[in-house]
């Protein structure tokens, strides 16, 4: 019988532990998860370069923006050509988009496909490329105003 009591005192013991440590999981106030983060693209030709160049040779770029940091990360693709500089390319408001503009992130120092880098932008910048007025653009020997180039547009 004294066995019988201590396995009923301790499934008592076990089953009141098991309770009491459930916790209430209604939350009348949940969090919303807010994505802090864009993304961008663009595909990379000769017809897009200005003036337009008649080459095989493509790409694609591909970029997600941290709206807190600040912080762009990208990633360049290419083939059919060997570059000797890349950059995005900013066009100003006070140009038409489709024009040339000036450098405004230049891509990693290794220009080996994939370049993929990172650049904290300015507020200026971000407004260019929200704005649609921004461009990725690969240059070589044979294009040394670029090769190939895509304008770059909000993905998601």
């Amino acid at each position: 019988m004294n066995a019988l009591n201590t396995v009923a005192a301790t499934s008592l013991l076990a089953l009141s532990a098991l309770l009491f440590s459930c916790k209430d999981d209604d939350n009348n106030n949940p969090t919303i998860p807010v994505d802090n983060t864009d993304t961008f693209g663009a595909t990379l030709n000769g017809a897009q370069q200005i003036p337009v160049v008649s080459t095989t040779a493509t790409g694609a770029y591909s970029a997600s923006f941290d709206k807190t940091s600040k912080v762009l990360n990208y990633t360049v693709t290419y083939q059919g050509l060997t570059p000797t500089m890349g950059h995005i390319h900013s066009v100003t408001a006070a140009t038409a988009e489709g024009n040339t503009g000036a450098v405004s992130v230049p891509f990693a120092a290794t220009l080996t496909t994939p370049l993929i880098g990172q650049a904290t932008l300015t507020q200026a910048q971000q407004d260019e490329m929200y704005a649609n007025r921004t461009y990725a653009n690969l240059h070589t020997a044979a294009y040394p105003d670029g090769e190939i180039r895509g304008n770059i547009k909000k993905t998601d």
